[in-house]
């Protein structure tokens, strides 16, 4: 699988990075993994502390290849595969696509796909939740964020509004947050044609952020 990665690496003209040292190494990543989490923490830290035991060092060899990191119309993208484990002892691979905005909004914001399920909860439990005051947007999304107003103005742009509606009408397994846009679909690997398809919906809507 190793071998996989350095060729796709290979062949985006990236640079591939091996272990979890690809994401401790670099501030930026430190910061989209940080993300995920309560502000003030870092998960990589605690990690970095396990790294020193070689029983650590073999199991996150077979589960985390590394990552791909390199530019793409003048934004910076990581590729890398992640997994979860389920009750039964069966693990399940993810392929992840993450391009790093320029700046971090610190909005709070995440956004994801709405479905069925995300349309009710937003009419059940509107809480944190934003409107977009664009049926389309607001059917299509669910869009949470700590500061509504700011999250509201920079994502009801219409220079926007048709490039998030051609990226989540195109998979919902997109999701945007303060850093980063990303993309996250089940399998060990994804090949240069869709990766680029893909990394071409997140240029797309990233360019008009700002």
């Amino acid at each position: 699988m190793k071998e996989k990665w350095q060729q796709l690496a290979e062949d985006l003209g990236f640079e591939y990075k091996e272990g979890i040292q690809a994401f401790t190494s670099s501030p930026r990543l430190r910061q989209m993994i940080a993300e995920d989490f309560p502000k003030g923490s870092d998960p990589l830290a605690m990690a970095e502390k396990f790294l020193k035991s070689p029983l650590v060092k073999r199991f996150i060899a077979k589960v985390f290849t590394g990552a791909i990191i390199g530019n793409y119309r003048d934004f910076e993208f990581v590729l890398y595969r992640s997994s979860s484990s389920s009750g039964s002892n069966s693990t399940t691979y993810y392929t992840n696509i993450v391009l790093l905005f320029p700046r971090d909004y610190d909005l709070g914001m995440q956004v994801t796909y709405a479905g069925f399920w995300g349309r009710l909860g937003k009419k059940l439990f509107p809480g944190n939740k934003v409107r977009l005051m664009d049926p389309e947007l607001d059917r299509l999304l669910v869009v949470k964020a700590k500061n509504k107003t700011q999250a509201q103005t920079l994502l009801s742009s219409s220079r926007l509004k048709w490039k998030l509606l051609d990226m989540f009408r195109d998979s919902k397994n997109f999701k945007i947050t303060d850093q980063s846009i990303r993309y996250k679909e089940v399998g060990h690997i994804i090949d240069k044609e869709k990766a680029l398809t893909k990394m071409e919906f997140m240029v797309e809507a990233a360019s008009r952020f700002y």
